[in-house]
């Protein structure tokens, strides 16, 4: 089928092959920016042993990526409506891999930052085309299996794309992974020029309505409430220094590291699976509060209750793993279901940002609670603190969306 005959309306009918294939390229998208960002974890104590820095500039070297990802969506909202959803992404693809080019090159602290800049900003805008082509192709009957099977790239990152980064970065250089990206970058990039839809604007630059008018909206500031919470709940707290933690306090090495992250993305796989299924059958809402009362207990596990057994941290990181990836795929359909199609590109976007800005702070906050004394990692029970009372509160920010 040919990208004209799309243009007409987001809502036309193709075939189960081509809807497969569309999946897959939003997946292969999301795939990109996850690991674009994911990569830059486990690498963390030689990324800080080469540039010389400590764990505030490491959570600044990450927060930077979401700060500007932030900003560039709130950037886009003006206009992403307005435009024709694939020029969007295909610009936002080639300035994405121009940045990683840079940060593959960069030999200076202010330049990898710089770099992680741009690759922020435009992933950012690649990552919130992902969810609005979904909610603009697909119906909202089968939200949770599509939005599901996009989020297995995610598992696969961390599945594929950490053991091999860590194994690659011990034998060579931690900047080898991030140049083969590029291959992948490219080949995600020719896929989306010849069969991604180009879909027309769903608006007509007269008919925007002001950027205040969905600001100033309870079912605006709600969901932006709630998914910044969803964002303190764990993924942002205490993912970027998990590695860090393990091998400073736990004595864990880049092999462990590896087996860590390969059976959490096992587990995200295995739980991206059946997900969205229970999404479609039992309700977004039923499905979500439930995962959310569930996810707190590896957190606890994980953060305030301390182990000697390697097997048994192994057992709790796979469960954290699991139930963040759980409690990320039903918030996103959850929220996706909320909205509007005619001005869907604005409000993901906007919400996304702050949802990014929400990392950023979690991440420079936990770095700037966490310190080293005697070797060691201190208050690393601080950040289960924070992410179990923002568990919490996105529960009971769930329930007003509701209303």
């Amino acid at each position: 089928m040919k990208d004209s005959t799309l243009k007409e309306s987001p809502r036309i009918v193709f075939s189960k092959k081509r809807g497969v294939l569309l999946i897959a390229i939003l997946a292969s998208l999301q795939f990109i920016f996850a690991i674009d960002y994911i990569l830059i974890l486990p690498l963390g104590p030689k990324i800080m042993s080469d540039l010389q820095i400590g764990t505030a500039e490491y959570g600044i070297l990450i927060a930077v990526y979401t700060v500007s990802a932030a900003i560039m969506g709130f950037l886009s909202s003006f206009f992403i409506d307005t435009y024709p959803r694939k020029h969007i992404l295909i610009f936002a693809l080639v300035v994405f891999m121009i940045g990683n080019v840079s940060f593959v090159l960069s030999d200076s602290f202010i330049w990898i930052v710089l770099s992680r800049i741009l690759t922020g900003a435009f992933g950012g805008v690649i990552s919130s085309l992902v969810m609005i082509y979904l909610g603009d192709l697909f119906p909202m009957t089968k939200l949770g299996r599509n939005t599901s099977a996009i989020m297995i790239s995610n598992a696969m990152a961390a599945i594929v794309g950490i053991p091999m980064a860590l194994f690659i970065a011990e034998t060579y250089s931690w900047r080898i992974p991030f140049a083969g990206m590029l291959t992948i970058n490219l080949a995600v990039l020719l896929l989306c020029v010849l069969y991604m839809p180009a879909i027309s604007a769903p608006i007509k630059k007269k008919e925007r309505k002001k950027l205040w008018h969905f600001i100033n909206n309870p079912k605006f500031i709600w969901p932006v409430l709630f998914m910044s919470m969803l964002t303190f709940a764990g993924g942002a707290t205490i993912l970027p220094y998990l590695s860090t933690f393990v091998m400073t306090n736990l004595s864990f090495t880049n092999s462990d590291v590896s087996f860590i992250f390969f059976c959490g993305g096992l587990a995200a796989l295995m739980v991206n699976l059946f997900i969205g299924f229970l999404i479609d059958r039992y309700g977004r809402q039923n499905t979500f509060l439930i995962i959310n009362f569930i996810s707190i207990v590896p957190v606890i596990l994980l953060t305030l209750s301390p182990f000697d057994s390697r097997i048994i941290i192994l057992l709790v990181t796979t469960f954290f793993f699991g139930m963040s990836t759980a409690r990320n795929v039903s918030g996103v359909a959850y929220l996706n279901s909320l909205m509007p199609h005619e001005n869907r590109g604005r409000y993901v976007t906007i919400n996304n940002s702050i949802q990014l800005m929400a990392s950023s702070v979690a991440t420079v906050l936990s770095g700037w609670l966490l310190y080293t004394e005697n070797h060691l990692i201190v208050n690393f029970d601080l950040l289960g603190i924070i992410a179990i009372c923002a568990t919490i509160t996105c529960i009971f920010s769930a329930f007003v969306l509701e209303e």
